[in-house]
């Protein structure tokens, strides 16, 4: 069946219709939807039904009057999973800045020191944007999958709370989306769907499906929030399935696998076989679950344990637990900031 146009949402498809492995109707990738006309908007919450989106975008890439875009008028902008609980809003988009100073910290220190140096005396300037232009031509040169790895390394905090926007199946069906769909959208896509037991192959495959769109204009408007000129490489354009599989191989070769890696940053194997149950096409959640009260009285939907669990393991829709997961992992993504981080590349847009 052919997907329907969007106006203004590129890169639009629903993960199923190229992995066998998942079901249909319930996670959604795009390039950005905040610019989503009026009928966009209609496709979006009447044919797909998204009920929750994750903006992986930087504030500096988001619309500075967001209130007058037809999006905010069907989803509530969050930012936090415990934010999005407490104003028990239905239709949400978490607005998850994905690249946080540690991300920003490496991009300066790991340039060459020349860079590094002339970038400083930049900011020391008040020019940032000649700073960011010459960062930014540097993180080109060192390639796709260097920038990968940069985002798995420096960015740990950031997607282990958005893997957790995943276990509550009240917020199904899910679009996530960045600026272009491709790489921040791509990383997480794969880590989800390497979490489900997709076949690498499928992954690196629906990565490469956004060849197939023309991001150019996407890209430019992404660049030009910080520079008229624009630094970016054609292959930053290009999403070749090689660069999937060797930025899962990394995890492999450093971590053990991708499941080693997601405990690693605090998503434990309780939570991805939570997530396997309410993904995967074998998960023994029913699909039709948005809507249905979290209660006692619906065990059906919200059952104690997973096949083969141990009975000690937490309850799904337990918001105590849920509450002490949270304040664990504030915990863990204290202890992994650096100290003394300086914030005077905030700015920067990848």
């Amino acid at each position: 069946m052919q997907t329907p146009t969007f106006a203004n949402v590129l890169n639009f498809r629903d993960v199923s219709a190229h992995i066998t492995g998942v079901k249909a109707g319930f996670f959604f990738r795009s390039a950005s939807a905040e610019q989503a006309s009026s009928a966009d908007l209609q496709l979006l919450l009447r044919k797909y039904k998204i009920q929750t989106m994750i903006d992986l975008r930087s504030d500096r890439e988001r619309h500075p009057n967001g209130d007058g875009l037809p999006v905010y008028s069907a989803y509530t902008p969050v930012h936090s999973l415990r934010q999005a609980r407490a104003r028990g809003v239905e239709r949400k988009i978490f607005q998850m800045r994905f690249i946080g100073t540690s991300f920003i910290t490496h991009l300066f220190t790991g340039a060459p020191l020349s860079v590094s140096l002339k970038a400083s005396a930049f900011i020391a300037r008040a020019a940032p944007q000649k700073a960011t232009l010459l960062l930014v031509s540097s993180l080109n040169a060192r390639g796709l999958l260097n920038l990968y790895n940069m985002f798995l390394e420096n960015c740990k905090g950031h997607v282990c709370e958005v893997l957790q926007i995943f276990l509550d199946p009240l917020n199904y069906p899910i679009q996530v989306f960045c600026s272009l769909g491709k790489d921040r959208t791509g990383l997480i896509t794969a880590l989800v769907l390497s979490c489900i037991g997709v076949p690498r192959a499928e992954i690196c495959n629906d990565y490469s499906k956004s060849n197939e769109v023309n991001l150019t204009t996407s890209m430019k408007d992404v660049i030009g929030a910080v520079s008229e000129k624009d630094p970016t490489d054609k292959a930053f354009l290009s999403a070749p399935a090689e660069i999937m599989r060797k930025t899962l191989e990394y995890l492999d070769i450093k971590y053990g696998s991708v499941s080693e890696y997601l405990i690693h940053i605090g998503f434990d194997k309780y939570q991805q076989a939570q997530l396997r149950a309410l993904l995967s096409v074998t998960g023994c959640i029913p699909e039709q679950v948005r809507g249905v009260p979290r209660s006692k009285s619906n065990p059906e939907f919200f059952p104690t344990t997973l096949p083969g669990a141990k009975s000690e393991m937490p309850k799904y829709g337990s918001r105590e637990e849920t509450e002490k997961e949270t304040a664990r992992q504030r915990v863990r993504e204290s202890q992994r900031k650096p100290k003394n981080v300086t914030n005077c590349l905030t700015f920067l847009v990848i």
